[in-house]
């Protein structure tokens, strides 16, 4: 009986192993459709993703240290970073806000 049962696993055991091969054959092609940024490309975005995620957690910050309770501070943080960035983009565009930019118009919103 139990070499009957090592019989039936080995077709199945086979088939599973073409299904993953398939798989990644698929996959590979996949990835090769895919244009990749060159190296200054990804630089620029790294440093703009960093440099917005600095000036977040700065906010985030300066709520905390004014006595706001953490959870509060990084929400009103993330709405107040996002109202910055909808007043830049009606005011310059999408394509020329810098993270820089961001602290400009806080004190504007904040008093509205």
């Amino acid at each position: 009986m139990a070499e009957e049962e090592k019989k039936d696993s080995a077709p199945k055991k086979a088939k599973k192993g073409k299904k993953k091969v398939s798989f990644m054959k698929g996959v590979k092609q996949e990835f090769k459709k895919i244009t990749w940024p060159d190296k200054e490309a990804l630089t620029k975005q790294s440093i703009a993703v960093v440099t917005t995620s600095v000036v977040l957690a700065g906010m985030i910050a300066s709520l905390t240290a004014q006595g706001t309770e953490t959870f509060y501070a990084a929400a009103l943080g993330v709405y107040l970073h996002g109202l910055a960035a909808d007043k830049l983009a009606q005011n310059m565009g999408l394509a020329g806000i810098l993270p820089r930019d961001i602290p400009t118009v806080l004190p504007e919103i904040i008093r509205q």
